[in-house]
C-alpha cells in the first residue's frame, strides 16, 4: 500500500534524530517493539472495506516507518563496531543469513495456512514473528546500549 512508502519517508527522516534522543540500543529495541505490534491490525483488518483497507493502511505506515528507523540504527551500529575493511563481508553476511530462511518461511506459511486457514495462519505468523524479535532484543545487551560504540 502506498501508507507503507509514506511511513519508510517518514521514518528514514526520523531515524538519526530518534537515536540522538533515545541513544541507539533504545531506538532498535523501540522501533522493533512498535512495528512489529502494528503487524498485529493485519490478522484482525476486517469489517467493511474501508475500515479493514485503513487498518491495513495504519499497519503499513507504522510498520514501514519503524523498519526504516530501525534499519538505519542497525546498520549505525554494525559499521561502527566492524573494522571498516570487514564491513562489506560482515554486512553482506547479515543481509544473507537473512535472506537464507525465507524459502523455509514461506513453505512453511503455505502448509500453515493449508492447515489452519489463511486468517489464523497469519495471526500465528505475526504473533510468533512479532514476538520473538522483541524478547531477542529484551534479552540482549543491546537496548542498554546509549552511545555508538567504536572499534
Amino acid at each position: 500500500m502506498a501508507t507503507g512508502g509514506i511511513g519508510a519517508i517518514l521514518g528514514a527522516t526520523l531515524s538519526v534524530r530518534t537515536m540522538r534522543r533515545l541513544g541507539i540500543g533504545p531506538t532498535l529495541l523501540w522501533s522493533t517493539m512498535i512495528g512489529n505490534c502494528a503487524l498485529l491490525l493485519v490478522p484482525f483488518a476486517s469489517g467493511s472495506v474501508w475500515t479493514a483497507a485503513v487498518m491495513l493502511g495504519a499497519s503499513q505506515f507504522i510498520v514501514w516507518a519503524s523498519n526504516q528507523i530501525f534499519f538505519v540504527s542497525n546498520m549505525t551500529l554494525v559499521q561502527s563496531i566492524t573494522p571498516p575493511n570487514l564491513q562489506a563481508r560482515v554486512i553482506g553476511t547479515v543481509y544473507s543469513l537473512g535472506l537464507i530462511p525465507a524459502p523455509l518461511g514461506a513453505l512453511g506459511a503455505g502448509l500453515l495456512g493449508e492447515a489452519l486457514g489463511l486468517r489464523p495462519a497469519i495471526l500465528v505468523a505475526v504473533v510468533a514473528g512479532a514476538i520473538l524479535p522483541i524478547l531477542l532484543l529484551v534479552f540482549s545487551p543491546i537496548p542498554r546500549t546509549g552511545e555508538i560504540p567504536h572499534p
